[in-house]
C-alpha cells in the first residue's frame, strides 16, 4: 500500500483546481462550481465529480481535484468511481423490471429463487429494508475473496437468524441485497452482469456502468483513497463479488444522471414501477417507513420530495439525490472515505436549485415549454 503525507492537503489541491474548475463551468454554473469545489476541500477528498439533470437533461457535468494523485490526473464529468450502495438503485430496477413483465412477483419468498436461503423474507422486504436481514460485521465489507456463485457469496450470512420478524422493524442490510441477484438469474435465465447490459446499461446509454472487477481496463477509472489524520493513502484492494448489487459496481457521475433520466423517461420500468420507487414503503401494519424500493425518501423544508441513495465504500463516497417533481437530479461522486457525505452533496444540491439555470428550467417547464 503507497501512502503519501499531504500536511496541508486541504490547500495542495485547490491550487490545481483553480485552473481548472472556471474553463469547465458552463455559464450559470460558475457559482455551484465554487461551492463544488468548497465541498471537495471541507471533505479534504482529493477528486470530485458532478452531473446536473435539469428538465430530464443532463446540461452539466464537471470535476475538481485529481482522480488520480500519483499520476496527477483530474476529476471530470465522465471519471468513473465505485458508487457502492447506489448499486442498490440498479438492484431495485433490474427486479422491478422482471416484475413488470410477470416473471416475479414482489411478495414471492426469495427462497424460491435463492434455495439455499431458508428464512421468511419476501422480495419486497429485502428491496424496503424491512427483512430482518443483518448487515455487515466489522470488517467485513472489505473482501479481498473471488466469489464466483452467489451460492459462495452468502455463506456468510444465509444461516444466521434474523434480527426481527420481517415487515415489524427497519434494519439497512447490504448482504439482503445480494441475494437479489439470485432473483435475477433464476427469474431471467441470465447472468447478473448480461441482464444488468442487456436491460439497463443499453437502453439508459450508460457509457461506463458495469460490475467492479479490478482487472479490468477501464477508461477513466478513479484511483480510491483513505485518509488517516493527515496521512492520505491508497485504500486497500476489495473483491466487491461479495456484494455485487449490494454495493459492487462502478459508474461516473455522468452514467449515474443518465440512469436517472432513463427512469423518468419509462425506458426502464413501467409507471407503477416507477411510482413504488419513489413513494414510502411500509411496515406490516400500514406504518410509512423512510425507504421505498431501492431508494431513501425525505422532504426538505421547501417541499422539495427527495428520492436518493448514499453510497460509502472503501475509498469512495457518493450520492445520488432525484427530485423527481421538478425532473431534477444532482450525482456527487469523490474518490475518499468519508462515510455518509449526504449533508456536504446537499449543499451542492441547494446551489443548483437555487441557480439561474435551474430556475429558468422550472420556469419553462411550469409555463408549457420545454
Amino acid at each position: 500500500m503507497k501512502s503519501c503525507h499531504w500536511r496541508n492537503a486541504t490547500w495542495l489541491l485547490p491550487v490545481t483546481l483553480v485552473l481548472l474548475a472556471p474553463a469547465r463551468a458552463q455559464d450559470g454554473f460558475s457559482g455551484v462550481a465554487k461551492v463544488c469545489e468548497d465541498v471537495r476541500n471541507e471533505l479534504a477528498a482529493p477528486g470530485l465529480s458532478v452531473a446536473v439533470a435539469m428538465n430530464d437533461k443532463l446540461v452539466w457535468s464537471s470535476g475538481f481535484g485529481l482522480a488520480d494523485i500519483e499520476n496527477d490526473v483530474p476529476a471530470r464529468g465522465n471519471t468513473v468511481y465505485r458508487i457502492a450502495s447506489i448499486s442498490k438503485t440498479f438492484a431495485a430496477t433490474a427486479v422491478l423490471q422482471l416484475v413488470d413483465s410477470g416473471a416475479v412477483r414482489l411478495d414471492d419468498p426469495i427462497e424460491k429463487y435463492v434455495p439455499s436461503f431458508h428464512h421468511p423474507v419476501t422480495i419486497r422486504q429485502i428491496l424496503s429494508h424491512t427483512s430482518g436481514i443483518r448487515h455487515y460485521k466489522p470488517g467485513e465489507n472489505n473482501s479481498t475473496v473471488r466469489y464466483n456463485s452467489l451460492a459462495d457469496a452468502i455463506a456468510i450470512f444465509k444461516d444466521d437468524p434474523l434480527l426481527f420478524p420481517p415487515g415489524t422493524k427497519t434494519l439497512y442490510s447490504s448482504y439482503a441485497f445480494n441475494l437479489l441477484a439470485g432473483v435475477v438469474e433464476t427469474a431471467s435465465s441470465m447472468p447478473l452482469e448480461s441482464f444488468l447490459n442487456e436491460h439497463i446499461f443499453k437502453p439508459a446509454g450508460l457509457a461506463a456502468t458495469q460490475l467492479e472487477y479490478a482487472e479490468r481496463i477501464v477508461p477513466h477509472r478513479a484511483r480510491a483513497y483513505e485518509r488517516t489524520g493527515d496521512e492520505l493513502h491508497n485504500a486497500p484492494y476489495v473483491d466487491n463479488s461479495i456484494k455485487w448489487l449490494g454495493g459492487g459496481m462502478i459508474a461516473s457521475a455522468e452514467d449515474l444522471i443518465r440512469f436517472n433520466i432513463a427512469l423518468n423517461a419509462g425506458k426502464l420500468v413501467t409507471p407503477d414501477s416507477l411510482r413504488l420507487m419513489n413513494t414510502a414503503a411500509a411496515l406490516n401494519d400500514g406504518t410509512p417507513i423512510e425507504y421505498s424500493l431501492g431508494w431513501e425518501l425525505s422532504t426538505d423544508a421547501r417541499g422539495n420530495h427527495y428520492v436518493d441513495k448514499y453510497g460509502s465504500g472503501t475509498g469512495v463516497s457518493t450520492y445520488l439525490l432525484r427530485i423527481p417533481q421538478k425532473r431534477f437530479a444532482v450525482a456527487i461522486l469523490i474518490n475518499l472515505s468519508r462515510g455518509n457525505i449526504k449533508s456536504s452533496a446537499r449543499r451542492i444540491a441547494d446551489a443548483l436549485l437555487a441557480s439561474g439555470p435551474v430556475r429558468a428550467q422550472q420556469n419553462d417547464t411550469s409555463s408549457g415549454r420545454r
